[in-house]
């Protein structure tokens, strides 16, 4: 017996060479074996190609705060785990990952990439595939989508995943490894994974007053589901002397959590601990009937919810973006490049030094980017490009994240000695090429979509037909003031409360004079629409 076509893991195959005339055809098969083995098909000692035993293992399509983009510091981007659970190496280069089964070459792995035998090898979907062989050119969309693994030759299906709608910082994948069985689960990156046993997932954390005053009495309220049924939710909150206060946190209608039984948790933090410029941390924990728990924040208490009693948030807004510049203002630092913008205005009455705040497109990770020195002036407007190359700020100041297109959320946050504070947000939706989103005066809602842009300069929307976008939330009735705005309803998108992000859309393409939409109640939302209209 004679091996064929060697490894580093040992044969593929091995066949049992006899005198005859058929031994003359060994350097033919050495040669089919070598062209096979360029083009991504392998042969195991079964008979079966290699990449048969190549399998979409694991993904979390919302990362926010489990596992670190190695190429990224403090960017937590979404992933996808591919397993070999073959007894061999299989190089994995030429092969293709989608998110779009209709599109198999969507992105083409690099050559040179191996997966070792019963071996894992982790993708970072961040469409950002310049930044390293592990990055993608797409991003996974956290409402569901596909995933597909497709051989060198573009049509071969090697493996494939249609999921629904995923959680913050829970992954979806097999078990065991390579099985035929999907599930929510503890997050293994790179290594076995775990029984399938979705932890509870709380969503909505939220306290009142939001700013609270010295001798407020502060409710923080929840919501929290479970595949199963829910033991216990736990307040616990750090004034001052460490994580010692426990508060249960109960669904009885009298704990300002809404009816008995709906799944809203509430519990109060005493107004004997709100004294001007105190600051009060606090997260949750929820314990499903299995014994497996779950924090909001992930990673508490190491992470946690703050407020400051008595802060007061500067007068700064954001005031306008672009999401998608194809070519309406060229970067300076940078001549043909045209990079996505923000724009920070000051409403104040006195300048303001954004020095040591933060910015960032993850609402769970505020501290993304920090602003250099640099002082807003009273009326002002300070200019950012949101390029992720913050080194080379030389004319302009370049924001260490970019915007995507498809939608996605801005935040502006205080200073560390200021515990981060939110100063403003935005979520936004899908944008159009070379126009802005902005407010229709400088630091009031609504926000407009329009392609007469003004970056550094007080919004001067056009009167005309436009877009408008509102946010809003309510928990009772229905819409009824949407009766007297003029215009067409595009759209009504919910927000998903957990992770800023669109949850589902309400098409209604009509007018919305005279029309009252009942959509869910409790939520938050963006309403699109085009002029002319009526503010109510």
């Amino acid at each position: 017996m004679m091996c064929i076509l060697k490894t580093g893991q040992g044969c593929f195959n091995a066949y049992v060479l006899k005198k005859g005339w058929y031994a003359l055809l060994t350097p033919i098969a050495i040669t089919l074996l070598f062209f096979l083995s360029l083009s991504g098909f392998f042969i195991i000692g079964n008979g079966r190609p290699a990449y048969a035993g190549l399998f979409i293992n694991e993904f979390m399509a919302l990362n926010s705060s489990t596992i670190e983009d190695p190429e990224d510091p403090n960017s937590y981007e979404d992933w996808i785990e591919i397993y070999n659970s073959g007894n061999s190496a299989v190089p994995i280069g030429g092969m293709y990952i989608t998110d779009d089964l209709t599109n198999p070459t969507k992105w083409r792995i690099p050559a040179g990439l191996s997966i070792p035998p019963k071996g894992y090898l982790l993708f970072w979907t961040d469409n950002d595939d310049d930044q390293g062989q592990k990055h993608t050119n797409f991003r996974l969309s956290a409402d569901g989508e596909e995933i597909g693994l497709f051989n060198s030759d573009g049509a071969t299906l090697v493996d494939s995943i249609v999921f629904g709608a995923q959680l913050t910082d829970i992954s979806y994948g097999r078990y065991p490894d390579g099985g035929t069985d999907w599930g929510f689960m503890s997050p293994t990156p790179d290594a076995a994974n775990g029984q399938h046993n979705a932890p509870p997932v709380i969503t909505k954390t939220a306290h009142s007053p939001l700013l609270p005053a010295a001798g407020d009495a502060v409710w923080v309220t929840c919501a929290v589901t479970d595949d199963g049924s829910v033991s216990s939710v736990t307040l616990t909150y750090n004034s001052g002397s460490g994580f010692n206060n426990n508060v249960p946190m109960l669904d009885n209608g009298s704990n300002n959590d809404g009816a008995a039984g709906d799944g809203i948790f509430g519990a109060k933090i005493s107004a004997a601990f709100q004294t001007t410029g105190a600051a009060i941390d606090y997260y949750i924990t929820a314990l499903d009937n299995l014994g497996v728990k779950f924090t909001d924040p992930v990673g508490a208490p190491a992470s946690s919810y703050c407020y400051i009693v008595g802060y007061t948030p500067p007068s700064l807004f954001i005031n306008e973006f672009m999401a998608d510049n194809k070519g309406t203002i060229e970067d300076p630092d940078d001549p043909n490049s045209y990079e996505d913008w923000i724009e920070i205005y000051n409403a104040g009455v006195s300048s303001v030094d954004a020095g040591g705040m933060f910015m960032s497109d993850n609402m769970k990770n505020p501290a993304k980017w920090l602003m250099p020195p640099v002082i807003i002036p009273a009326g002002g407007f300070l200019f950012i490009l949101a390029d992720n190359e913050e080194d080379q700020a030389l004319a302009a100041i370049h924001a260490g994240f970019k915007l995507s297109k498809e939608g996605g959320e801005i935040g502006l946050f205080d200073t560390v000695a200021k515990r981060n504070m939110t100063i403003d947000k935005m979520i936004y939706g899908k944008q159009q090429a070379d126009a802005s989103c902005g407010r229709m005066f400088d630091g009031v809602d609504p926000w407009v979509i329009s392609g007469n842009s003004t970056p550094g300069y007080s919004n001067a929307f056009p009167a005309g037909r436009c877009t408008m976008i509102w946010t809003f939330s309510f928990s009772t009735g229905s819409l009824s003031f949407i009766k007297d705005m003029g215009g067409f309803i595009q759209s009504i998108d919910r927000i998903t409360e957990s992770s800023g992000k669109r949850e589902s859309a309400y098409i209604f393409w009509g007018r919305a004079s005279g029309k009252d939409f009942s959509i869910e109640q409790g939520g938050s939302y963006v309403m699109t629409m085009t002029s002319p209209f009526v503010l109510p």
